[in-house]
C-alpha cells in the first residue's frame, strides 16, 4: 500500500518567507530612517544646507538622499 503526502503546507513559516518579510521591513523602515539621519547630519555639519542659495540647498538635499540610498545598497 502506497502512502501519498498531501499538498497541504504546515503553518510554520518557511525561511524564505521570513527573509522576505525582514527585507521588506528593512526597505520600508530602514531606508527612510537612513535618509532622515543623513539629512540631519548634513544640516548640522554644513551651514549652506539651511542658509545657502536655493541651488546649494537643492544640491545638498539631493546629496543626502543619494548617500542614504548608496549606503543601503552596499
Amino acid at each position: 500500500m502506497a502512502t501519498h503526502t498531501s499538498g497541504v503546507r504546515t503553518t510554520a513559516a518557511s525561511p524564505g518567507r521570513v527573509r522576505c518579510w525582514l527585507e521588506g521591513l528593512i526597505l520600508g523602515l530602514g531606508v527612510p530612517a537612513a535618509i532622515w539621519v543623513v539629512s540631519k547630519l548634513v544640516s548640522v555639519s554644513i551651514p549652506a544646507a539651511d542658509h545657502g542659495t536655493p541651488a546649494q540647498r537643492f544640491l545638498l538635499w539631493v546629496s543626502h538622499v543619494m548617500v542614504a540610498e548608496w549606503a543601503t545598497i552596499t
